[in-house]
């Protein structure tokens, strides 16, 4: 009985052991990860350079989305290899680009009303694309159940994404200053673009995997 009350009053992962771990785990992936980057860099680096396209446009969001579904699929399965992923992932393509577009939605229409509830939508609908992978809920029930594993711990999922905001800046800053320096302006732009493909999305997906598991966890008990 003790013990069961010790498990149940388990805290979520502070700010540091869920950086620690998602480095660990980012480590452990990353090589194979890293073709399903290598595709999303291409119509990424292709509209980066073009500038305003829609078309573009459109082509780097449908594969950004079918990428970051597929690294969930890795995350998910360590047996999965990345073609495996792929194809996994774009049999919920169609899936992962309405999460996105009502998540979208949501999130401008309480940043039309006022910032303060576009921010409140976008805690709470967070974790909807894991939620499509991990338990194969769609659309609107995708989005209610991230706002139900949210419940209880808003501040504690905003504080823990303000953390993961200022440790991607400090890492930007740190790499693009050189960056710079030694491949001027106009290559700037593009070491950005590659350093976010291939250091920040990837990174950024596996801490909020993490965390997602470590919520799932806490709602369990």
């Amino acid at each position: 009985m003790e013990n069961q009350t010790l498990i149940e009053k388990m805290p979520l992962m502070k700010y540091g052991e869920l950086l620690k771990n998602s480095w660990k785990l980012f480590k452990e992936k990353w090589k194979k990860m890293f073709p399903l980057l290598a595709i999303e860099a291409i119509p990424l680096l292709v509209y980066s350079y073009y500038g305003d396209n829609f078309v573009l446009f459109v082509i780097s969001f449908i594969v950004s989305v079918w990428i970051g579904l597929s690294i969930l699929y890795i995350l998910k399965d360590d047996s999965i290899d990345y073609s495996k992923a792929l194809k996994l992932g774009w049999e919920k393509i169609s899936s992962g680009i309405w999460i996105a577009i009502l998540n979208l939605v949501a999130i401008l229409g309480g940043l039309i009303l006022l910032v303060i509830p576009g921010i409140i939508f976008m805690i709470w609908f967070y974790f909807s694309q894991y939620i499509l992978i991990f338990e194969d809920k769609k659309g609107k029930e995708a989005l209610i159940a991230s706002k139900k594993l949210v419940k209880g711990n808003w501040w504690n999922v905003f504080g823990k994404m303000m953390i993961l905001i200022l440790y991607i800046f400090a890492v930007m800053f740190c790499i693009m200053i050189p960056a710079g320096i030694i491949l001027g302006d106009n290559g700037s732009p593009f070491a950005s673009t590659l350093v976010s493909i291939f250091l920040i999305s990837p990174f950024t997906s596996i801490y909020f995997y993490l965390f997602y598991k470590d919520l799932k966890r806490l709602k369990a008990e």
